[in-house]
C-alpha cells in the first residue's frame, strides 16, 4: 500500500495536500467568476486548466495503487520524504510568485 494511505505517513501527507490545493482552487474559483463577471474572452484556456488538474488527481492516486509502479520497501520512506517536500516547495514557490506579481498575476 502507498504511504499516503497508510499511518503514520497519511496524516502528514493529506494535510500537506490539502495545504497545497486548496489555494490553487481558490484561484481558479475566482478567475472563473473574474472571467465570467467582466466578459473576459478567456477561449476555454480557464476550464483546460480545471479539467487538467482534476484528471491529474482522479487519475495520480488510482495509479500509486499498481503493484508494477512499486518501489522497494526500504526507499519508501525517502520517496515519501521527496514527495512532500517536493509539494511544500511548489506551493511556496507558486505562492511566492503570487504575491510577488500581484494583480499582474495570471492563470
Amino acid at each position: 500500500m502507498p504511504l499516503p494511505y497508510v499511518l503514520p505517513f497519511a496524516p502528514l501527507f493529506w494535510i500537506v495536500f490539502v495545504w497545497a490545493v486548496a489555494p490553487e482552487v481558490r484561484l481558479i474559483l475566482r478567475a472563473r467568476a473574474g472571467a465570467e463577471d467582466t466578459g473576459s474572452p478567456d477561449a476555454g484556456s480557464l476550464r483546460l486548466i480545471g479539467l487538467g488538474m482534476t484528471f491529474a488527481f482522479l487519475s495520480a492516486f488510482p495509479l500509486s495503487l499498481l503493484q508494477v509502479l512499486e518501489i522497494s520497501r526500504a526507499l519508501r520512506p525517502f520517496a515519501f520524504g521527496g514527495g512532500v517536500l517536493l509539494l511544500v516547495a511548489g506551493s511556496l514557490l507558486r505562492r511566492h510568485c503570487w504575491r510577488v506579481l500581484g494583480s499582474s498575476f495570471t492563470f
